[in-house]
């Protein structure tokens, strides 16, 4: 039953990925997701349902505008797939089994999401919208609020998530750190609250330094080139969401703590 409420939360998440794709295409044009259609970017043909159904058009249309027949973006399929990835492994780690249960797990997902849609723009643009890292810290709070965690905790938390990052944005006067991530650590503080909060810093730091040595070695970056960060700190989010306890248990017994 566990698994199978899973599914049909991915199922959801894939079509709210589709949503987050047209967010992400009208951020900057302040054009409205309600009122207008949605259309291809080149021959601008009104898309009709069956091409918007996600993953699935995709496949079937092979890449390509039923219309005009010119290659769709693979942002489209990606961001859908992560969205239900992301859907899948918050519902099914948290498994809500009452009212409050599913609105705790609906934050934690609404945080993710949020940190798909940010990392979308920090890989494209590197840069990204202060509306975003509002809303992010926004729902932080409202996890804090659902989930009554003491002031101490939250305190200890973000000790381990935020305020390490804070001390390199203020060291490297934001080359190495922007103030945006430290954002993102405060509202996933309020998630993953300590421990937790410290396996996900740990997690993001370790992956990020793997990742920048693998695109240097591999030429696609040089040793000053900015790496988007934001992307790293939601796979880790995700990660300590559903494995972080055991992790966490897993580093206490090789440290002979239990």
């Amino acid at each position: 039953m566990r698994l199978d409420n899973a599914i049909i939360a991915g199922v959801f998440g894939l079509f709210f990925g589709s949503f987050l794709n047209v967010v992400d295409l009208r951020f900057g044009h302040w054009k409205s997701i309600a009122l207008s259609r949605s259309a291809c970017p080149k021959c601008h043909h009104v898309l009709a349902w069956y091409d918007l159904v996600p993953l699935f058009s995709f496949i079937f249309l092979r890449g390509k505008c039923r219309y005009c027949h010119h290659s769709i973006s693979w942002q489209y399929p990606l961001i859908e797939l992560s969205s239900g990835v992301i859907v899948f492994s918050l519902w099914w780690s948290i498994n809500p089994g009452d009212w409050l249960g599913i609105i705790k797990a609906v934050l934690a997902i609404l945080l993710g999401e949020v940190m798909l849609l940010m990392s979308l723009q920090d890989w494209k643009e590197m840069l990204v919208h202060d509306v975003l890292f509002a809303s992010a810290l926004i729902i932080g709070l409202l996890i804090w609020l659902v989930n009554g965690w003491s002031l101490i905790t939250v305190l200890l938390s973000l000790a381990v998530t935020a305020l390490p990052l804070a001390v390199l944005a203020l060291i490297s006067k934001e080359r190495w750190m922007g103030w945006g991530d430290v954002l993102i650590a405060l509202a996933v503080g309020l998630q993953l609250v300590y421990p937790l909060g410290f396996i996900w810093f740990y997690l993001a730091f370790f992956t990020g330094a793997g990742i920048g040595v693998i695109l240097i070695l591999l030429g696609l970056k040089r040793g000053k080139d900015p790496v988007p960060f934001i992307p790293i700190l939601l796979l880790s989010y995700l990660i300590t969401s559903v494995w972080g306890q055991a992790i966490l248990n897993r580093y206490l017994y090789i440290s002979g703590f239990r």
